[in-house]
């Protein structure tokens, strides 16, 4: 993710904490991992998913999604969660 060019975004997802590049990368965190909804509709590409668990840092990929709207997503552990999103060239 270009750190450089993201903004925070709290409005793209359901918990508030987001920080994107809108229509190309998306850092969303869930304080308490669970279900969260993300505002793709600035993406009209297909998006690669990764979550990363912060207690035990690994990371594990998710299945892609279509940009265009919104989507929800669910954390595949339980506790804090990051959901990454980036746009697939």
């Amino acid at each position: 993710m270009d750190l450089a060019k993201a903004n925070p975004q709290p409005a793209l997802a359901s918990t508030g904490d987001c920080l994107a590049v809108p229509g190309r990368a998306y850092l969303v965190y869930a304080p308490q991992g669970g279900r969260l909804t993300v505002d793709l509709s600035a993406s009209k590409a297909k998006l690669a998913t990764e979550w990363f668990d912060p207690k035990t840092a690994t990371a594990q990929p998710g299945q892609p999604v279509a940009g265009g709207g919104r989507c929800e997503f669910e954390a595949p552990f339980q506790g804090d969660a990051v959901l990454f999103l980036r746009a697939i060239d």
